[in-house]
């Protein structure tokens, strides 16, 4: 079966509260009024870009209803990003505020594919993944059935992450299937990155932390130390490992663990370490990926897929150690340096440019950009910085521009660079 019908949910649940005091049949009839106003199409893919959590659910699963796949786009996406995205998994239609038109060709995909998200890519280019309902249900079931101790009837899962990430989608699609509420306002449960909790404790707002009953954070790589501090205040943390790749959390820890480290698998999921890399087995899996516009299956080794995240298991868990392939993550998004480097090249000035990733007290990482310009002068670090903003999202522009380039040998090494950018 391609798709669950997930509107059996709404009828299953009934009067229970479901979205902002609003019940789960309430919710529905008002989606299918929202979506009385538009023409939805059948069968075709279909890009969304929505600011508004719940036209955005709305738009979900009214197009799985029409047994049409979504594709999820970043509303901040800049116009050269939103063509990039059309590159690699191109759709016959954007929703935004009104449906437009872009294509009437037929596009190789997966019998069992009902969505696609976008990730970075080592390349500098995004690819598109392609998930199953099969994945996303067996994902949100195995997440209950780990965290059943920390759950009830009365749980409340924030909507506090940005539903085009799939740690985001999964927020409301667990509520969905548990017959749990969903608020934009303060719940019960909540998902952090890292930057987030960092934020929220140098603000003191330890009080409000401390109220929840479960704190999932993952995304990005979570310093011990901040796992440490957590854990002394009392905050109910469960540190948590997961890609898009594999619809979100394969490997967590409960807050009971006191964990410093990514924890154990969840329900369902086989993990292993193999020369290094951090490999997964798992009905939430996805089947390949888009790249250019062509679909392209995993590559499987014994039915496990290969994360590119360097990985070691100890006693207490898995120990996430970095990525593989040159990408870093800041503030819970995937940076390449190849994409910035690319964009910077297209300055008429600059001949070289290096990013690294630089630790961050707030983000984790923060890119560093190192360039070389044709006469050998530096450029005016505001202009650049608005010459970078111009075609990358925010969180890509660099946060230090360094002009010169450490020479080693015939190239720069970006492994120096790195290390000279500690001392900045």
């Amino acid at each position: 079966m391609k798709n669950y019908n997930w509107s059996t949910f709404f009828e299953l649940h009934g009067i229970a509260p479901f979205w902002n005091g609003l019940t789960f049949t309430e919710f529905n009839q008002q989606r299918i009024e929202f979506c009385r106003t538009h023409f939805i199409p059948k069968n075709k893919k279909v890009g969304i870009s929505e600011k508004d959590p719940k036209n955005f659910l709305f738009k979900l699963f009214s197009l799985w209803e029409n047994d049409c796949t979504p594709v999820l786009l970043p509303f901040s996406a800049t116009q050269s990003e939103r063509l990039q995205f059309f590159k690699t998994a191109p759709y016959h239609y954007l929703w935004e505020d009104q449906f437009y038109h872009l294509s009437d060709l037929e596009f190789k995909a997966p019998r069992e594919e009902v969505l696609i998200l976008f990730s970075s890519g080592s390349s500098g280019s995004p690819k598109g993944i392609s998930l199953s309902a099969e994945n996303l249900y067996a994902s949100a079931q195995g997440s209950l059935e780990f965290y059943q101790e920390y759950l009830n009837p009365t749980t409340k899962w924030e909507m506090n992450l940005p539903l085009h990430h799939i740690g985001g989608l999964m927020i409301p699609l667990r509520a969905l299937i548990a017959g749990h509420q969903l608020t934009t306002g303060i719940g019960t449960v909540t998902s952090m990155v890292p930057t987030q909790l960092i934020r929220a404790l140098k603000e003191k707002v330890t009080d409000s932390l401390t109220k929840y009953q479960l704190i999932l954070l993952g995304g990005a790589g979570i310093p011990v130390s901040l796992l440490k501090q957590a854990y002394q205040l009392g905050l109910k943390i469960s540190p948590t490992y997961g890609l898009t790749e594999t619809t979100a959390q394969v490997c967590a820890a409960l807050p009971s663990d006191c964990a410093l480290n990514a924890g154990g698998p969840l329900p369902h999921q086989e993990i292993r370490v193999v020369d290094g890399i951090i490999q997964v087995k798992s009905s939430t899996i996805s089947a390949g990926q888009y790249r250019d516009g062509k679909f392209k299956q995993h590559c499987m080794d014994e039915g496990f897929f290969s994360t590119k995240d360097l990985g070691l298991f100890s006693n207490s868990g898995l120990d996430i150690l970095g990525r593989n392939d040159g990408q870093f993550i800041s503030g819970g998004e995937n940076i390449s340096p190849t994409e910035i480097e690319n964009f910077v090249l297209t300055h008429p000035e600059i001949i070289q440019a290096v990013v690294v990733p630089k630790t961050h007290s707030e983000f984790g990482n923060c890119p560093v950009l190192y360039y070389q310009t044709r006469n050998q002068q530096p450029l005016v670090c505001n202009d650049l910085k608005t010459f970078c903003s111009k075609g990358l999202s925010p969180y890509k522009v660099p946060k230090k521009f360094i002009h010169g380039l450490l020479q080693f040998g015939l190239k720069p090494s970006r492994q120096k660079l790195i290390e000279a950018a500690t001392g900045l």
